[in-house]
């Protein structure tokens, strides 16, 4: 439209165009590479606030608090400091552009006057010219003020596209029948995942429907890693996991979920009632989630909470005990009468009234056909396996009947109690293993 007016008009405001262009690619240049350090150090010290927050009560007691409060006021710091130095070059550059801005409007004018003074040009049209010289400019100028929120949700951007290809959607899988609660580990070898070394290596495994494995052995051998594993939470290596003879990966995971229960070492409750997470927050059946809860043992305890089942549990639950949070989430495992049953320690803070509880709750899943597998320590619950697997640095040392445990009375469905429970602990050699490994004494 300029250049319609006068060529020189047409001249002039491109020149201006790329002159601010040229400041909106040099504020790029000068502060994406601050930008980025320091989104990755406010993202760092978010994370490591909220781990604080979650472990306040060790600080509090330990007086650790001066320490972690040193190191995240650095990551913080770091990251301010970076902010700065970012809003102070994308500042001068601002204003710059501002300045500039209203200095090509005042110069427009001038030449306009010129282009008058010599019958070029008509008064309307100087006056025209510079409105429009303005408006031309606008854009370039507030890109170059809004750069620092472009240059932050792009950053975002890139995170999030790393992370969905790291972890891409599933895609739809035809729906399979209910499951009965094989599981075979056909050669797996695994590692946590971003992490390459194998801490799992050629697992051969194979479970019938109703068979209760226990698993033992020294920390870090793991144990944790075959029962993610085992439930498709991690992916495997190499190798393939099958649940009735189908790889646990064709599954639908909304579909299987309901057919399977799972106790992890850290439990974690949510927002909610105490109801509506031991039905998973789907769609309360009453009678269901009461029935989880007595097979859990659980069901007295909930009845003295203020509101009973619908006692609000905010924060995770942490207003409960560690014992009762656990028990709460074996009900949660338990919800729904699963084929399949993975408990991670499931003893771990049950006191022996608890751990009772706990072995005649897995006397009666064995006997109604549930699959179970038991991460454990405790002769207590070994006693009422099909067999006790032996985990060593990521293999398989033992996999037998856990006959050579101390000779007690099997627990029996209407709550005969044993002798009081024991620890495994040691695990010894056996010249008898068929990989020349360990089992359970």
């Amino acid at each position: 439209m300029l250049a319609l007016f006068h060529p020189w008009f047409g001249l002039f405001a491109l020149g201006a165009g790329i002159i601010l262009a040229t400041l909106a690619i040099i504020n790029e240049v000068t502060t994406k590479s601050l930008l980025n350090d320091a989104n990755s150090q406010h993202v760092m010290s978010q994370d490591l606030a909220n781990s604080n927050l979650r472990n306040a009560e060790v600080l509090h007691a330990m007086g650790m608090l001066p320490g972690i409060m040193g190191r995240w006021s650095a990551r913080h710091r770091e990251y301010l400091v970076l902010q700065s130095k970012a809003s102070d070059r994308a500042g001068l550059i601002t204003n710059t552009s501002k300045v500039l801005r209203l200095m090509f409007q005042s110069l427009i004018l001038g030449l306009g006057a010129y282009l008058v003074l010599g019958g070029d040009l008509t008064p309307g049209m100087m006056i025209a010219g510079s409105i429009l010289m303005g408006r031309a400019l606008a854009p370039i100028d507030q890109m170059i003020n809004g750069w620092k929120g472009f240059s932050g949700a792009r950053t975002a951007k890139a995170r999030l596209g790393e992370l969905l290809t790291a972890i891409p959607a599933e895609e739809p899988r035809m729906p399979l029948p209910k499951p009965k609660g094989r599981l075979a580990l056909d050669g797996v070898t695994a590692a946590p995942p971003g992490q390459k070394l194998a801490t799992l290596r050629d697992i051969n495994l194979t479970i019938a429907k109703g068979e209760h494995i226990a698993i033992v052995g020294p920390s870090a051998s793991g144990k944790s890693t075959l029962a993610r594993v085992a439930l498709g939470i991690w992916p495997s290596q190499f190798g393939c996991v099958r649940l009735d003879g189908a790889d646990i990966t064709q599954w639908n995971r909304m579909a299987l979920g309901p057919h399977i229960g799972y106790l992890p070492q850290d439990i974690e409750l949510f927002d909610g009632t105490i109801s509506e997470n031991i039905a998973r927050f789907d769609e309360v059946d009453p009678q269901a989630v009461v029935l989880a809860a007595q097979r859990a043992g659980v069901h007295d305890m909930i009845l003295e909470q203020p509101n009973g089942y619908d006692t609000w549990l905010s924060h995770g639950g942490h207003a409960l005990s560690a014992g009762q949070r656990q028990r709460i989430g074996l009900a949660r495992a338990l919800y729904g009468q699963p084929v399949l049953i993975v408990l991670d320690e499931p003893d771990a803070n049950l006191d022996d009234a608890g751990e009772h509880s706990l072995a005649h709750c897995l006397v009666r899943l064995r006997q109604e056909g549930t699959t179970a597998l038991i991460i454990t320590h405790r002769s207590l619950l070994l006693r009422n396996v099909d067999r006790v697997l032996v985990l060593k640095e990521g293999q398989i040392a033992s996999l037998k009947p856990p006959t050579r445990i101390a000779p007690v009375t099997r627990m029996t469905a209407d709550g005969g109690r044993p002798a009081p429970p024991q620890r495994v602990t040691s695990l010894k050699p056996s010249a008898r293993g068929r990989h020349g490994g360990e089992e359970a004494q």
